[in-house]
């Protein structure tokens, strides 16, 4: 066993022994019973089915629509938790509301948000709020069900593509100024568009990735995206080892690990596909290969046409995002510029709009199986662990051979 193997396992036990320690430590700080809580809200509340749903000190709160729960909002909290860390419909007081940095963006976010609202229709108006602000709550419910039938409720979320947008646009200016200044603003460009889009678990994941990325092109060294992802996990669960039990969480970091661990491999067999459809649908199923197991577990069904669609519509995501800061940017400013810039929009998130809901009209577009069943999912990745090391075994091999 080489030297650096035997490194790598090293560094991920006691990355593995001091997660233990810190879920150890952060289980024993939660009580289950009757709580009495106080503090500021530090979470971007949802609202779905009638009800709010927010983190709020390790616990996960489920409660009324009113009074309506905001981030930055310093409430008082009486009510049961379970074993899981659930406290259902507790009786909550809003008593004052601290300002800062973080809720002066949230405004900024809200902003825009009426205003994507008051530019476009629906679906397209909470479409590009999801894409651009990871905004969700305004998706009508017939078509949150198409996006699930379809396997494209992904795209709703901030993704690292809008990370490496921001970053990529500060990084412009290395021709103007030194790099090192450059990548700082882009390094800090990330950091505010992170905490304006919520700070979302698949937001800071990308986030640090990106951040890891633009650092290296400073210190000179090539960048080593898995490894990234590693670290982003490990400093999330450190920080906050609730987050693992965020479903955004689960399927951003394990669509990040498809990606990484089996695009280029598949490529080779896909690369005589026409791009942009060749691509998507590659990144697709790379990324389907390891989060199809999550989606079984926690929702019980699974999209058979979501490869096909997500290659159909994933081009119009990237459009519409850098469309999208057009719409933010100018529709505070110069509200007609705006809403001319909406209706260029419109036409990227039109068309995945109609694909989706013609796909999701497909008879047998989606099976159902028995969920919350948790060995499928660990005899599926005990496989793909297997077959991951007997090709990085295989190639080795071969390369010996032809040397």
């Amino acid at each position: 066993m080489s030297s650096k193997i035997l490194l790598f396992i090293s560094i991920a036990l006691i990355a593995a022994g001091l997660l233990v320690l810190r879920f150890q430590y952060a289980s024993r700080e939660l009580t289950i019973g009757l709580v009495v809580l106080k503090g500021t809200v530090q979470d971007d509340p949802k609202v779905k089915d009638q009800s709010t749903y927010f983190n709020f000190q390790g616990y996960q709160i489920i409660t009324y629509l009113y009074p309506k729960i905001s981030y930055g909002d310093v409430i008082s909290l009486d009510g049961e938790a379970n074993e899981k860390g659930f406290i259902s419909y507790p009786k909550i007081e809003k008593l004052d509301r601290k300002d800062n940095l973080r809720t002066f963006l949230f405004t900024i976010r809200s902003n825009i948000d009426k205003k994507i609202n008051k530019f476009l229709p629906e679906p397209q108006a909470s479409l590009l709020s999801g894409v651009l602000l990871g905004i969700d709550k305004g998706l009508p419910d017939d078509f949150q069900e198409d996006l699930r039938t379809t396997g494209t409720i992904h795209v709703v979320v901030v993704s690292g593509y809008n990370i490496m947008l921001v970053g990529g646009l500060f990084l412009l200016l290395s021709g103007a100024i030194k790099r090192k200044y450059a990548v700082t603003l882009s390094i800090i460009a990330i950091i505010f568009y992170t905490l304006l889009t919520g700070a979302q678990p698949p937001t800071i994941r990308a986030a640090i990735m990106g951040t890891l990325a633009f650092s290296a092109t400073i210190l000179g060294r090539q960048n080593l995206p898995f490894y990234s992802l590693m670290l982003a996990g490990f400093l999330m669960l450190m920080i906050d080892p609730f987050t693992l039990n965020d479903i955004g969480f689960q399927l951003s970091f394990m669509a990040t690990a498809g990606i990484i661990l089996f695009k280029d491999m598949l490529f080779n067999y896909l690369k005589r596909i026409p791009s942009p459809i060749g691509e998507d649908l590659t990144t697709t199923i790379a990324a389907q290969l390891l989060v199809v197991p999550i989606i079984f577990f926690h929702f019980g069904q699974v999209s058979l046409v979501s490869a096909l669609v997500n290659a159909l519509v994933l081009w119009t995501i990237p459009l519409a995002t850098i469309l999208g800061f057009g719409v933010a940017a100018f529709g505070l400013i110069v509200e007609p510029l705006g809403q001319f810039i909406a209706w260029i929009a419109w036409v990227p998130l039109s068309i995945f709009t109609w694909v989706v809901q013609a796909f999701a009209r497909i008879p047998f577009a989606q099976i159902q199986v028995p969920r919350s069943n948790i060995f499928p999912p660990l005899i599926y990745y005990t496989a793909v662990g297997i077959f991951i090391f007997l090709i990085n075994r295989y190639v080795r091999i071969y390369k010996k051979k032809s040397k």
